[in-house]
């Protein structure tokens, strides 16, 4: 089921995906749309693969210092295990910008990592379900699914009207039994009339609501980077020089 062309909700591709073939440091492991990338992040599914450097060169108290090297998803291990995406459950699937790549996130992951509520600090986007401008101090909901080292990658902006119908979707999963919109992140921070109207958008009727509440002053930021942060370097400058490259 597609909602607009950036969010989809799906079967898996694949029950057991056949390991990549090429050449490179990803010859012989599972493709990326194997695992659910929220799951990627958690783990630090990639963080040895990401450094290109042997056991041998980790720091004393580095993360994931306890992962197997070269792991970045062989699909056996047990870190790879519980991050696979493709064992016959449904999926959200992200396509994030003009990535090429649409990333699979598992249905609780999705709903506990990826979906953020505030007031849009500008009127520069657009809803990428309805296409329509979003206003400055608009409520709305954010779909953000974290990079594979945990910092956040780029935004799908969603209007709360037309994100009730994807919502509405999720909460008929099996999977998100009890779902509540109350729940979601940033919803306790908005003001109190736009967390009223929010939730009567996304857990009622929609249509009976008017216009969004005007927001007088400064338009509260959610911080991304507190939710998002960075688990570890991206080809570490430090750990190549202690490798002597």
């Amino acid at each position: 089921m597609m909602f607009g062309k950036r969010l989809s909700l799906n079967p898996t591709l694949y029950s057991s995906p056949p390991p990549q073939t090429p050449s490179g440091k990803r010859k012989g492991q599972l493709p990326n749309d194997a695992f659910c990338h929220v799951c990627i992040a958690e783990c630090g599914l990639y963080a040895w693969l990401d450094q290109k450097r042997d056991k041998s060169s980790i720091p004393q108290g580095y993360p994931f210092s306890d992962m197997p090297f070269g792991c970045g998803g062989c699909g056996g291990c047990d870190r790879c295990l519980p991050a696979l995406a493709c064992d016959g459950s449904r999926v959200v699937q992200v396509k994030l910008g003009r990535h090429l790549n649409v990333y699979p996130v598992h249905l609780p992951c999705f709903v506990r990592r990826c979906l953020i509520v505030d007031l849009a600090p500008s009127g520069q986007g657009s809803c990428h379900i309805d296409e329509k401008p979003i206003e400055k101090g608009e409520p709305r909901l954010v779909v953000v699914v974290p990079k594979h080292n945990g910092e956040a990658d780029s935004k799908v902006l969603l209007r709360m009207r037309s994100a009730k119908s994807f919502l509405d979707t999720l909460r008929r999963e099996p999977a998100l039994s009890g779902f509540d919109a109350s729940s979601l992140q940033g919803m306790a921070q908005l003001p109190l009339a736009a967390r009223q109207w929010s939730l009567g958008v996304l857990n009622g009727d929609g249509g009976a609501l008017g216009s969004f509440p005007a927001h007088s002053g400064a338009v509260p930021k959610y911080a991304f980077k507190d939710s998002f942060p960075e688990n570890y370097k991206m080809e570490c400058k430090d750990c190549k020089r202690k490798r002597g490259s």
